[in-house]
C-alpha cells in the first residue's frame, strides 16, 4: 500500500466515476420522487479517502454531508504530501476547514473541533465493519431495499431499479 505522500491513481478521485454517476442518477431519481426516496450514505473509504469520510461526518453533524459530498465526487482529492497536516491534504491543497466553508457550514470551530475528535474514526469504522459484512471490494455498492448492486450498473439501469421499486409501493408510502 502506498505512503501517504505517494500518489497511486486507484486513490486519486473520493468518487470514482462509477460512483459520481451513481450519486447523480440518485439525486435525479429523488428530485422525481422527494417525498418516496431517501438515501443513506454509509463510509467505507479506501486509500487516502479516510480523511474525506471524517470530513463527511462533521459536515453531516451540521446538516451539510451532501453538499460536501458533491464538492468532493465533483472534484479531484489529492493525498496528502509528506510532513503535511493531514487536515489540509484535500481538494486542489485545499483545508477541510475551507471545503466546509464553502458548502455552508455554519459553525466552522465545531466543525475543526470534530476532526480532532480522536473517537471520530469509531463512527466511519462501524460503517466499514457493515459494508465487510456485504463483502464490498469496490464501491459504489447500492442497496436498494433487499437488493444488492456491486459496481455501478448506470444511470438508467439505476433508474428503472428504482422506478420498478416505487411503482410497487403504494404512493401514500413516504419517507419519514
Amino acid at each position: 500500500m502506498p505512503g501517504p505522500g505517494d500518489h497511486d491513481e486507484r486513490n486519486r478521485h473520493i468518487g470514482c466515476s462509477h460512483c459520481r454517476v451513481a450519486w447523480t442518477a440518485f439525486q435525479e431519481i429523488r428530485r422525481r420522487q422527494p417525498e418516496r426516496v431517501a438515501f443513506v450514505f454509509r463510509h467505507y473509504p479506501m486509500g487516502y479517502a479516510y480523511d474525506a469520510a471524517r470530513a463527511g461526518v462533521c459536515a453531516d453533524r451540521q446538516g451539510k454531508f451532501e453538499d460536501l459530498f458533491d464538492l468532493l465526487v465533483e472534484h479531484e482529492y489529492r493525498p496528502p504530501q509528506r510532513g503535511t497536516d493531514e487536515q489540509v491534504a484535500s481538494i486542489g491543497g485545499r483545508s477541510w476547514n475551507a471545503l466546509a466553508e464553502d458548502v455552508g457550514v455554519a459553525d466552522l470551530e465545531q466543525f475543526n473541533a470534530c476532526m480532532d475528535e480522536e473517537n471520530l474514526p469509531s463512527v466511519i469504522e462501524e460503517d466499514m465493519e457493515a459494508g465487510k459484512e456485504l463483502e464490498i471490494a469496490a464501491v459504489p455498492l447500492i442497496l436498494i431495499n433487499d437488493m444488492l448492486i456491486r459496481g455501478n450498473p448506470g444511470a438508467e439501469t439505476l433508474d428503472s431499479i428504482v422506478t420498478d421499486i416505487l411503482d410497487r409501493v403504494p404512493a401514500d408510502n413516504s419517507v419519514r
